[in-house]
């Protein structure tokens, strides 16, 4: 029931997560979970120029408007952070968030 999503990708597969996520909410109104969703503010693809932080911002906009029950979500943006410095700092704060410590 305790997630950290450490720089999750919401554009791959054509951000079929927001797609997933609609299906979810169609059927259920309770998600019982604690999820952390953390990203670096440079984390933006080159080449196809997606802003991953944004990204971020829109599924747990998405995921809030619902008002599952039994969710608690959280959402961090490191500065000076891109997608492999990231980690190390998002699993650390993520799982003292999820596991209340």
């Amino acid at each position: 029931k305790n997630y950290v999503a450490c720089s999750p990708s919401t554009d791959y597969r054509e951000q079929t997560i927001f797609d997933y996520e609609e299906h979810y909410a169609k059927r259920w109104t309770a998600m019982p979970a604690r999820l952390f969703l953390s990203m670096g503010d440079h984390e933006i693809s080159g080449t196809i120029g997606y802003d991953h932080v944004e990204g971020m911002n829109r599924f747990f906009g998405q995921v809030e408007s619902r008002n599952y029950e039994q969710l608690e979500i959280k959402t961090r943006v490191f500065p000076d952070e891109d997608h492999c410095t990231v980690i190390a700092p998002s699993f650390q704060a993520g799982l003292k968030w999820v596991l209340k410590i």
